[in-house]
């Protein structure tokens, strides 16, 4: 699963292809109580101007469109060519081994690429509940889908991360990062830093699942600037490419 250094991205140390979060990291040492006061309407607006909605936007290919595609590759080609002639000339034995394999492999493409939308749909499907955000100055049940940068999460045991996030203060917390890490271990928030990495102590990646404690936490990133997006976005893209007659 693709993975993301988001210290180097707002350190400004990348290209600058995730936005950066709309406040400077040093704030989570120097400024938490104002970081803690949370977002006002009109600046959650601004933001979703700015950032959207913590969501992953896809575009879902029909059915039939996708099995056809399985059959439109260079090689795929290659083959159809073969057996087109094979029919031609009435080699009807090297002409249904052909199609046999032909049909088998476009299955199996299908029911691949299929599996791998249905894995896109399971990333997100841990972001449709409601968690507690502090809107103007209270904590509200908000959809996660309308959480923003900058938001003050209010997470607790059982609760799935739903956007990139650091944690400023509450229980030292278990977070159970296995689905995007392939960490066995829970790892502990807070914890000290990698070295060189400020802050990767309190860092809560989306679609983790909180397993002991309670906390609140400051959003960094949403939607497709998160971890989670970004492995979306690679099972979307390797979903539709299209690697030849060998699966």
């Amino acid at each position: 699963m693709a993975s993301v250094d988001y210290q180097k991205l707002e350190d400004g140390e990348s290209g600058g292809a995730i936005a950066a979060p709309p406040f400077a990291l040093a704030k989570l040492d120097n400024d938490k109580e104002g970081l803690l006061k949370g977002l006002t309407d009109v600046e959650v607006a601004e933001l979703v101007k700015k950032y959207g909605l913590n969501e992953v936007p896809e575009e879902k290919e029909p059915l039939w469109k996708m099995f056809l595609k399985q059959f439109t590759g260079p090689m795929q080609i290659m083959i159809e060519c073969a057996a087109l002639l094979c029919f031609l000339i009435h080699n009807w034995p090297d002409f249904t081994i052909i199609m046999v394999l032909l049909l088998t492999n476009g299955t199996l493409g299908f029911f691949e690429e299929k599996s791998a939308q249905a894995s896109v749909d399971a990333l997100k499907a841990g972001l449709e509940k409601k968690m507690p955000v502090k809107r103007n100055g209270k904590f509200d049940s908000i959809p996660v889908v309308q959480v923003v940068p900058g938001d003050i999460l209010f997470m607790r045991g059982g609760d799935i991360v739903p956007a990139d996030c650091y944690w400023l203060e509450g229980d030292p917390c278990q977070v159970d990062e296995a689905a995007l890490t392939g960490e066995s271990l829970p790892v502990k928030v807070p914890r000290k830093d990698d070295h060189g990495k400020q802050f990767s102590g309190r860092q809560m990646w989306s679609g983790s699942i909180l397993k002991v404690g309670e906390c609140q936490a400051v959003v960094s990133h949403t939607g497709v600037n998160t971890m989670i997006g970004e492995a979306a976005k690679a099972i979307q893209d390797a979903s539709g490419k299209d690697d030849g007659f060998v699966r």
